[in-house]
């Protein structure tokens, strides 16, 4: 990881330095899905993130009968089964699920291209992630669809936008893996000043 870059971010995330890294994601795609994001922009638009924690089996036959097909085919360095996104090449939105207290939702609608900075994290089972922008929950979801964070802090500052990151969090996450997850709306500052060098990976 360290020549990686990652642990300079993660630093500068944390303290206030001012460290830039430009990461070309693409190197990690085959030509094929590289290209088809660059000639087919409009299919990445509306992809459905399934969620892994309620979903079955027929919400994929249905996808899969309206045209949608996996956003991420072929190998990639870090791409967990239980990772499921679906896009169209016809510029389409499936029907969005209504927030209902108790019951988790099937799918996240989100922008396809929102998944690449969670797969460039790599995050594993037991490490302890910040997601220190969290709001809506998309990265979030995304993050805890891919791994069993050991602590998952998700902040967002803006107290309007942190009750919506929470309400997300109810909609697809079970109750027993809320003891795992901190939800904050601190400046980003205080978090690295609260817990420095706690966070084996930072999302932002």
């Amino acid at each position: 990881e360290e020549s990686s870059g990652y642990p300079y971010v993660r630093r500068g995330f944390l303290h206030g330095g001012k460290f830039i890294l430009l990461v070309n994601l693409l190197n990690r795609f085959s030509f094929f899905q590289s290209r088809e994001v660059l000639t087919y922009p409009s299919c990445w638009q509306h992809a459905v993130l399934l969620n892994k924690f309620s979903h079955t089996a027929d919400l994929e036959d249905t996808l899969c009968a309206q045209g949608y097909h996996p956003a991420f085919r072929g190998t990639l360095p870090y791409l967990p089964r239980s990772l499921k996104c679906y896009v169209s090449r016809t510029p389409r939105r499936f029907p969005s699920q209504k927030h209902q207290t108790g019951k988790l939702k099937e799918y996240y609608l989100l922008n396809a291209a929102s998944v690449l900075p969670v797969l460039a994290l790599e995050v594993k089972d037991g490490e302890d992630v910040l997601d220190l922008c969290a709001a809506p929950g998309g990265k979030s979801v995304m993050i805890l669809q891919c791994a069993h964070p050991g602590q998952f802090h998700c902040n967002e500052y803006d107290e309007l936008r942190s009750r919506w990151l929470k309400q997300t969090m109810e909609s697809f996450i079970p109750h027993p893996l809320f003891n795992l997850i901190t939800v904050s709306n601190l400046d980003g500052r205080q978090v690295g000043e609260l817990k420095p060098e706690f966070y084996d990976k930072v999302c932002y």
